[in-house]
């Protein structure tokens, strides 16, 4: 089983809103998931479907595996740096202003068939390309 992931940090919006958004799609199939979030109105789905696209790219790249093989194993959210600001208010005082960060990974994992033909197509190209034919004399 092949695992691929991808990281996106210091995502400007806080962790509980960008959680109710990977619920959606955790546990999908990665074209499910991208159907999902493309049609989902809420702030933090676009650049969560970047994130996916990305772990996909990746995924491409590095294994060679098609995005119809990957399925959604895990998103977490976790809370990033916390810019903290101040208002002015009535009377002289202040209130705090909390802006909050989230550091979103996602974890793909590929289906153990389409792994295992992409060994098989890595043997048979390293096999082709160690046997030489020599020049004729």
């Amino acid at each position: 089983m092949t695992k691929v992931t991808a990281q996106l940090t210091n995502f400007r919006m806080s962790p509980q809103k960008v959680r109710l958004v990977t619920r959606t799609v955790r546990g999908k199939s990665v074209t499910d998931a991208l159907g999902v979030l493309r049609f989902d109105v809420r702030a933090a789905a676009a650049p969560l479907r970047k994130l996916i696209q990305s772990a996909v790219a990746n995924a491409h790249h590095n294994d060679h595996i098609s995005a119809d093989a990957l399925t959604v194993a895990d998103i977490t959210v976790t809370g990033g740096p916390v810019l903290k600001r101040w208002m002015p208010r009535a009377q002289g005082r202040a209130t705090h202003i909390l802006k909050r960060t989230s550091t979103i990974r996602v974890t793909l994992v590929a289906d153990d068939a389409e792994t295992q033909q992409h060994d098989t197509e890595k043997k048979t190209a390293a096999k082709k390309s160690t046997t030489t034919k020599r020049p004729a004399a």
